[in-house]
């Protein structure tokens, strides 16, 4: 199996939009290297998975209130039971981007956040 080898990247500019998704990176990676440095406020996207696109999309508005939130549909998995959602606001600190990921994934709705 080919060995797959990671750029390390120091700085995030998170204003730059990825087509797919933008990771959260919360604490060390497991190379133990610091997280990289995140200028705040910035676009923050979450990929949220769950079964019901209602409920969930119900789940986002209600875990990034009062903040405007973007949703837009990603992808469903091959046998449609699962659907995934973009959430895309501005984040103005990183106490305000973790306290919406803690949300999100204590929700009973959601199954993963990314």
């Amino acid at each position: 199996m080919e060995e797959i080898k990671y750029e390390e990247t120091k700085e995030i500019n998170c204003t730059t939009k990825f087509p797919n998704l933008q990771i959260m990176i919360i604490g060390h990676n497991k190379s133990g290297q610091e997280r990289p440095d995140i200028k705040y406020p910035c676009d923050w996207v979450y990929k949220v998975i769950g079964e019901d696109c209602t409920l969930l999309k119900n789940a986002i508005e209600e875990c990034c209130a009062p903040a405007k939130v973007t949703i837009t549909y990603s992808h469903a998995s091959s046998k449609g039971k699962y659907h995934s959602l973009n959430a895309e606001l501005v984040v103005q600190d990183e106490e305000q981007r973790l306290q919406i990921y803690n949300s999100l994934k204590a929700s009973p709705i959601v199954r993963i956040v990314l």
